[in-house]
């Protein structure tokens, strides 16, 4: 099965793919950032469209507070 296909946004380290909604099993997209943190690379899901009302803002200001330091990694 062929990895999904990445959509990027107007904010740098964001992007989504399509993914389907728990609730009605239509489509939704699901937020990622990537970002680096002690030289490593990091690439987290940040929530989904509707189920977490996320938008592109607000998962670019949820990665700048992980790349701060204020929020955890989810590995943390």
């Amino acid at each position: 099965m062929p990895a999904q296909k990445r959509y990027r946004t107007k904010y740098p380290g964001i992007f989504y793919i399509l993914g389907t909604s728990v609730s009605s099993g239509g489509e939704e997209k699901v937020f990622y950032a990537t970002y680096r943190k002690k030289r490593k690379s990091i690439e987290e899901k940040i929530g989904r469209q509707f189920q977490d009302s996320m938008t592109p803002a607000k998962a670019s200001r949820i990665r700048s507070q992980k790349i701060d330091g204020k929020l955890p990694t989810n590995r943390e």
